[in-house]
């Protein structure tokens, strides 16, 4: 996590669906029948498994197995220390794998391996995509809330505590009352019982860290160091073979701001923030952005295009088909690497004829990385209504959008997509529900689990 932070590097999570189902058996294990789904004549025999099934002694076992070959036979090299994180470097490019149980961690400086290394999984596995790691949220909450009032040499005692229960239900609702009441309780004096502890960096991160009381009272200072150097040693040991294992090269692929650095860019905001102050005195206001130019649908010459007949009469079949879900609004997804075709082929669905002639109203939006429903909501309403939308309330402009919809089938293309948010996802498509039955969207995207999420049907290239 420290090299995650201090390299600003992507970070995924994903899950392992029944993770254990996955692996091999290489000795012969036997089982009963199931109680109520014994084979008719033959109750006197047994099940011989050919998978690894949950409830086995060395079920977690066969499934590590299993995962390590797979991202060995990938490229990953496994750490000595810890066999659960793995690493891969590709030139300049390189990603960290953490594997606990069947949750895993990925981090890259390099999005397009990270895309590469999620499609392996995917293809070997039943993998989930998690929303952004927990643990970084609670970080960034201890990190802009928290601020303990204490310092150095501050003294504390048991008698700082809450006394009754009214002062205890208040300490309830203190956002930093555990990690507070952690470090008074390692500072306080009411006893001879010394506290001491331990901090471990790495790239000038701490990466872990603790403080506790003594077990037993020390008659000297050297007795109480001398417990400590003889407790912590197997810690860090640990961790710096861990370290040892990663490559020196990366420490220098982002190094940290020298000190001239570090006060110039202080320095810096300080400016910043100075004149946004004398623009509050001033009482001066921002100018609006130029009206968003809308974008028109790629033009294509279909001359020039060889091999994607058959897409193209598959796309189009399943855009006029009104028996695709039992959804009121499909999606049709096209996934496909950078370069293969897909925005080409979209739009030579997008100038059809039939596709033309089978929808009232077309739009085509570009979202790539920069998911802003705002902007896409306000794209769309330009392109179905003919007129720029100035209204900065999202809430409205859905209402408008809906009602520009209603009872009208539509087609809507949403080009190279990125976000793996689903509530982003809920939101966008929300005013869409007024569109006559047999409306449908076409998304494009690099990535797999983006068009599971999103799509009914999805097509590959």
């Amino acid at each position: 996590m420290a090299i995650v932070a201090h390299f600003d590097l992507e970070l995924h999570q994903m899950d392992v669906r029944t993770a254990f189902l996955n692996g091999d058996l290489n000795e012969d294990v036997y089982m009963s029948q199931l109680v109520g789904f014994e084979a008719s004549g033959k109750e006197h025999l047994v099940c011989k498994l050919k998978k690894s099934i949950y409830g086995l002694k060395h079920a977690s076992r066969q499934w590590y197995l299993k995962f390590d070959h797979i991202v060995i036979v990938n490229g990953f090299k496994e750490n000595a220390v810890d066999q659960c994180i793995y690493m891969k470097v590709d030139g300049s490019s390189y990603i960290f794998l953490v594997l606990y149980v069947d949750d895993i961690l990925l981090a890259s400086n390099d999005t397009d391996l990270l895309f590469r290394t999620k499609q392996v999984l995917f293809s070997h596995f039943d993998m989930k995509i998690l929303a952004k790691p927990l643990m970084f949220w609670k970080y960034k909450s201890f990190e802009t809330e928290l601020m303990a009032p204490i310092v150095k040499g501050d003294k504390f005692s048991k008698a700082q505590c809450p006394q009754n229960d009214k002062e205890i239900d208040h300490m309830k609702i203190v956002l930093y009352a555990s990690v507070v009441g952690n470090l008074m309780y390692a500072q306080a004096v009411d006893d001879k019982r010394s506290t001491s502890g331990y901090i471990f960096m790495m790239v000038g991160r701490v990466i872990s860290w603790k403080s506790v009381k003594q077990t037993l009272t020390a008659s000297s200072t050297m007795e109480r160091t001398s417990r400590e150097e003889f407790k912590n040693p197997p810690s860090f040991l640990r961790l710096s073979q861990i370290a040892d294992q990663i490559p020196a090269k990366l420490t220098d692929v982002v190094p940290l701001p020298a000190a001239a650095e570090a006060r110039e860019i202080e320095e810096i905001r300080d400016r910043l923030d100075g004149l946004a102050k004398q623009k509050d005195i001033l009482g001066l206001k921002g100018v609006k952005d130029r009206p968003l130019q809308i974008l028109p649908a790629p033009l294509v010459d279909e001359s020039r295009v060889y091999g994607r007949d058959r897409d193209k009469e598959y796309i189009i079949e399943l855009l006029l088909s009104d028996v695709l879900s039992d959804e009121k609004i499909s999606v049709v997804s096209i996934v496909g690497m950078g370069g293969i075709g897909k925005i080409t082929l979209a739009q030579l669905v997008y100038d059809d004829n039939s596709v033309r002639n089978h929808f009232d109203l077309k739009a085509w939006v570009t979202v790539s990385d920069e998911y802003d429903v705002l902007k896409i909501t306000k794209q769309i309403i330009g392109q179905t209504v003919l007129k720029y939308c100035e209204n900065e309330n999202l809430t409205q402009i859905q209402l408008d959008l809906s009602e520009a919809l209603r009872g009208k089938r539509f087609l809507l293309v949403l080009d190279d997509v990125w976000n793996q948010s689903y509530d982003s996802w809920d939101v966008l498509k929300s005013p869409f529900q007024s569109g006559a039955r047999g409306s449908k969207i076409i998304m494009t995207t690099r990535d797999d689990a983006i068009a599971k999420m999103m799509g009914v049907k999805t097509h590959y290239l």
